[in-house]
């Protein structure tokens, strides 16, 4: 026979001591998750109106060094270097409002790559030849290019016009000007003959986008091209000769002002010896993050330069990617806007070529 026992007279009060810890630490958990959303809540909008302050230290950034470039064209119509002063505006900024502390500016000469709008197929064909691609290659590689660039739905002897491109929306042919390199080594031609065995581009590849820009028209900074890109040009036939310039000269200051006769006579059209196009870029980081703004300017020509309109430079949103250029301007006093953008980047250590002065970042460097 089985005696059943009847369970401590304790147990049951045991239970509810339990049962009662188990609500009250649900309670303070609640309490410290509630607390905890309401920091990380507070902490979002701080940080927004953090982001906020920072916007509007970049676009005063901006603005500044635009005023620092205004300043120096007052003095000397034609700017040729960064070395006259121009390309460091962060020098500035002792005397700079406080607010704008921090803040990282860096100017580029956009002038000192050839636009390649500027190049015609017969001195495109030259160019790749120099590089050591065959006749007949290159002669396809320019057709194809000019199908690619061009509006019509002509097709040239070797190129390729409205074939669809297996897999992907857009044909192989965008009948638009291109956007950057990277679709140009997308067209069939121009990517068996860039791209190694080895998976990487040939020089002649890796050199053309440091003398050219697919981002804009203007001519050529001689002052601030690298010899090495001038010397290329030359290989090519586009310049008769370089000894002209001497880049001992330039780091002297002694800039050109105009282009000897002996330069060819290709340089006039490609060649000039002054910065047409600027891009100034302010940027500051921010805990993790690194908030920037850009813009592309050059100066504005017509009667209608005095005036002033709001500019994208100081309220333009943009995606941090850029528009292709002059597809919309605005008007900055004398200067054209001709591009805005901004973004949020990781925080990165700075380029070793960089150099910091007076709490601002000043680099060459291009942007494409």
């Amino acid at each position: 026979m089985v005696t059943l026992r009847n369970p401590p007279a304790h147990r049951g009060s045991i239970l509810l001591v339990v049962l009662g810890v188990l609500v009250a630490v649900s309670l303070v958990v609640t309490r410290f998750a509630d607390y905890a959303l309401q920091r990380g809540a507070l902490a979002e909008v701080r940080r927004g109106e953090q982001a906020s302050e920072v916007s509007d230290q970049l676009s005063g950034a901006l603005e500044a060094a635009v005023a620092v470039l205004a300043s120096f064209r007052e003095v000397e119509p034609d700017l040729r270097h960064p070395d006259q002063g121009w390309g460091e505006p962060a020098v500035l900024l002792e005397e700079w409002p406080e607010a704008l502390r921090g803040v990282e500016v860096m100017v580029h000469d956009e002038s000192a790559r050839i636009g390649w709008s500027r190049v015609d197929p017969r001195r495109m064909r030259d160019l790749l030849e120099a590089g050591g691609l065959r006749e007949g290659e290159v002669a396809a590689m320019v057709d194809v290019y000019l199908d690619a660039t061009d509006s019509d739905d002509d097709q040239r002897l070797r190129g390729r016009e409205n074939r669809r491109n297996p897999g992907r929306e857009e044909p192989w042919v965008p009948n638009r000007p291109l956007r950057s390199w990277a679709e140009l080594w997308e067209l069939p031609e121009w990517r068996e003959a860039a791209w190694t065995e080895e998976g990487e581009l040939a020089a002649w590849a890796r050199v053309l986008p440091g003398i050219f820009s697919l981002r804009h028209g203007e001519r050529g900074n001689v002052n601030t091209m690298p010899s090495s890109s001038l010397e290329w040009l030359r290989e090519a036939g586009i310049l008769s000769s370089t000894a002209w310039w001497e880049r001992d000269r330039i780091r002297r200051g002694e800039w050109l002002e105009s282009l000897p006769a002996s330069a060819g006579e290709t340089a006039s059209a490609w060649l000039g010896t002054s910065t047409s196009l600027w891009r100034i870029r302010a940027s500051r980081p921010l805990g993790q993050r690194v908030f920037w703004k850009e813009v592309w300017v050059r100066i504005r020509e017509g009667e209608d330069a005095g005036s002033r309109e709001e500019g994208a430079a100081a309220h333009g949103g943009g995606s941090g990617r850029a528009e292709g250029m002059g597809e919309r301007t605005t008007s900055w006093g004398e200067w054209e806007i001709v591009e805005f953008r901004e973004g949020i980047e990781p925080e990165m250590e700075a380029p070793g070529e960089a150099g910091t002065v007076g709490g601002g970042l000043v680099s060459p460097g291009f942007s494409d």
